[in-house]
Formats: structure tokens, C-alpha cells, sequence
């Protein structure tokens, strides 16, 4: 029963029924709690509470909830979910103005590289970790975070390549191409951007509609 509302507050989450669904996640996290189940067990629940009032603007909310999906994924044990949540923090505290205590949440992160066993699960945090440290280098111009921005797409696009994830490989050349257009070489971007149309699915809007952004403000460079 639990599991059925927290599946019923992630469809009212995607029609952008914020209220009904927020409900829903409160009888789920309720039953959770009633039923004595493990800390682990709510994880999911918690991650997609935590975007929903990310998609709010609601970022008070979202860290207490992203906070909440971390003790339930150190609970579980589990290197990808720890990971993920930690770059989950790092997000909100970039989007937050905090982009220094954001990084400190990603180093946590990398330290989790290693003992994440599945390889799509990596590639996954490997970019998560690339975009986290493109936005640092944005906003305070460390070099530094450019070049690690820049190794973790390498290595994602390395794994995505080994295990043929053409979304992943997508979004890996996505990265790339963001690095180059910051360091001006715009030839370069446009070349790491016509990599990534290569390979993203027809169904990826997200995707897609990032790289035609990215094509027009590199042709606009290019004049």
C-alpha cells in the first residue's frame, strides 16, 4: 500500500498536481514508518519528494527532504544511492548560491566511485559529477573545476562507450562540448555537440532541446 501511493504521488508529480501529490507522499511515508520497515526502504520516496519541491522552487523544503533520501540511502547500504544523493545536494546548494559547501558534497561522492559495482550507475554519478563541477567553474572560475569537469565526462564517455548506453554517451559529448565552449574554443564545441546529436535518442527532449541551445549560442560565437 505504501509502494501504490508513492507510485500515485509520482504520476500527480508529473501532471504538475504538486498538492495531491505531495499527499500522497505523506501517506506513504506514514505507512512506511507504521509498517517497521527499514530506513532503506523509503529511499525512493523521499527522492521524488525532494524534486518535487525542487521543481517548486521550494529549496527549503527540497534539502530537508534531499537530506532526509540520504540517511535512507546510507541506510541501504548502497554506494550509487549515497552518491547520487550527495550530488543531489550539491545541486541544490549550487542553485542556492553555495557553490563552495556544493563541491565538499561532490568530493563526498567521488570518494563512492570506486565501490559502485554497476557500470551504468557509475557512468551515471560520473556525470552528475562533470555537471557539478562545469556549474563550480562557472561560478567562481576555478580552473581547477573546469579540468575535473572535463576528466569525469572523459570517464563516463569511456564506460558509456564500453557498455554501448547511447544516452549516456550523448550526454557525456553534452559535457564536453560545455568545457571547450568555456574555454572558448568553440570549433571544438560544436564538434563534441554534432557527437552528441549522433547519438542522442529521438525521444530524449531534454537532451535534444539542451543541444540546439548549445548549437545556437556556439554558432552566435562563431558569427
Amino acid at each position: 500500500i505504501s509502494k501504490a501511493f508513492e507510485w500515485i504521488a509520482i504520476e500527480y508529480s508529473d501532471k504538475r498536481i504538486f498538492d495531491t501529490s505531495e499527499t500522497y507522499f505523506q501517506k506513504a511515508e506514514k505507512l512506511f514508518k507504521q509498517s517497521g520497515c527499514t530506513d532503506s526502504i523509503p529511499i525512493n520516496t523521499y527522492k521524488k519528494w525532494a524534486e518535487l519541491y525542487y521543481i517548486k522552487g521550494d529549496f527549503a523544503k527540497t534539502q530537508e527532504y534531499s537530506f532526509k533520501l540520504l540517511s535512507s540511502a546510507e541506510a541501504s547500504g548502497s554506494a550509487y544511492e549515497q552518491a547520487s544523493a550527495y550530488t543531489m545536494i550539491a545541486q541544490l546548494l549550487n542553485q542556492t548560491g553555495q557553490a563552495d559547501k556544493g563541491i565538499i558534497y561532490s568530493r563526498k561522492a567521488i570518494a563512492l566511485l570506486d565501490k559502485i559495482i554497476n557500470p551504468a550507475h557509475q557512468a551515471d554519478v560520473l556525470f552528475k559529477l562533470s555537471k557539478r563541477y562545469l556549474w563550480h567553474y562557472q561560478d567562481i572560475k576555478a580552473v581547477s573545476s573546469l579540468d575535473s569537469s572535463e576528466i569525469f565526462s572523459q570517464q563516463q564517455l569511456a564506460i558509456a562507450k564500453r557498455i554501448n548506453k547511447k544516452n549516456s554517451i550523448a550526454s557525456a559529448f553534452n559535457n564536453l562540448e560545455g568545457v571547450a565552449y568555456e574555454r572558448g574554443d568553440m570549433k571544438t564545441a560544436l564538434i563534441f555537440l554534432d557527437s552528441s546529436f549522433q547519438y542522442v535518442d529521438s525521444t530524449d527532449h531534454g537532451t535534444l532541446s539542451t543541444n540546439y541551445y548549445d548549437k545556437a549560442d556556439i554558432l552566435i560565437e562563431l558569427k
